[in-house]
């Protein structure tokens, strides 16, 4: 190798033990040991540093080598088919040398077309003041991810269609897709990558962490662009629950509800009129996609 010059090269083997080889020059005798190794094991420390070079590995999803030096870095990521990609960077002024490994950009451009917002996640707790991060896109949120070395932050996604609060757009069909995420027995989320956040007006919403959270779940997000339901039976429970609900209020309002249609008023004591008079069954669930903290 040249002087002045670092590789660093990554053998994977999807989840099992991946081992970093830091090699370096004579000339950068300073930095120490010659080999670091890190193995893909709960007793093995998450990252390993020596002088001014640093190696961080978490869970084969996220990868990052910062460099406090003046260095031509090569990165070598071979895949579990054994194909070998490059990538090189360059750091001259001492800035922070940077990588995100191929596994997690697959997760990041498989939700770069979906609706929603990115942002961080800081100790476990999606950032719930938004605000100033709804503009920004995954890369903006990177660089901070990878200068934490995931200690303390990571990249999270909020799909617009699995979330619900009263007033907003998504009524009963953003409720359902929320349930169904949250669900384990729906949806199993064996590593917490699926986090649950406060948002709008009484609502609920969920928060995808893009290292942990299932790869079928991202499949779910990608198809909701094409049509927003994840499922249409938990979506037909929770309208008849939420109609049954309100139709349940009392006399006083199935009256009201009644003349305000110009429906005969006694059906008011009929319990299945909402299934028998097409108007007021619709007049409920609109209310239901306005409110549908009502349904709950």
């Amino acid at each position: 190798m040249t002087s002045g010059s670092l590789e660093l090269i990554v053998l994977s083997t999807g989840r099992e033990a991946l081992f970093f080889f830091l090699i370096m020059t004579l000339s950068l005798q300073n930095v120490a040991e010659s080999i670091i190794a890190i193995a893909q094991d709960e007793d093995m420390p998450t990252s390993a540093c020596n002088g001014n070079a640093c190696v961080h590995r978490d869970d084969g999803i996220s990868m990052g080598l910062v460099v406090a030096g003046d260095y031509d870095i090569s990165f070598y990521f071979k895949d579990s088919d054994g194909k070998l990609n490059i990538r090189r960077a360059t750091n001259p002024d001492k800035a922070l040398a940077i990588k995100v490994s191929p596994a997690l950009q697959s997760r990041i451009d498989q939700l770069l077309g979906c609706s929603g917002h990115w942002l961080l996640i800081r100790k476990g707790q999606p950032e719930v003041d938004w605000s100033d991060q709804w503009h920004q896109g995954p890369e903006d949120h990177l660089e901070a991810c990878l200068e934490d070395h995931w200690r303390n932050l990571s990249l999270g996604f909020r799909p617009s269609y699995c979330g619900y609060s009263d007033y907003s757009n998504m009524g009963l069909v953003g409720l359902s897709n929320y349930r169904v995420l949250v669900d384990p027995q729906s949806t199993p989320d064996p590593h917490n990558g699926i986090l649950e956040v406060g948002y709008g007006w009484n609502g609920r919403g969920v928060v995808l962490d893009l290292r942990y959270v299932p790869e079928d779940v991202l499949g779910i997000i990608e198809a909701l662009e094409a049509y927003p339901l994840i499922s249409e039976d938990d979506h037909s429970e929770l309208e008849w629950e939420g109609v049954s609900k309100l139709w349940d209020e009392g006399t006083a309002d199935r009256v009201r509800t009644l003349q305000d249609l110009g429906e005969c008023i006694f059906a008011v004591r009929r319990d299945s009129a909402p299934w028998e008079i097409d108007a007021l069954r619709d007049s409920l669930v609109e209310t239901l996609n306005e409110y549908p903290t009502s349904a709950l």
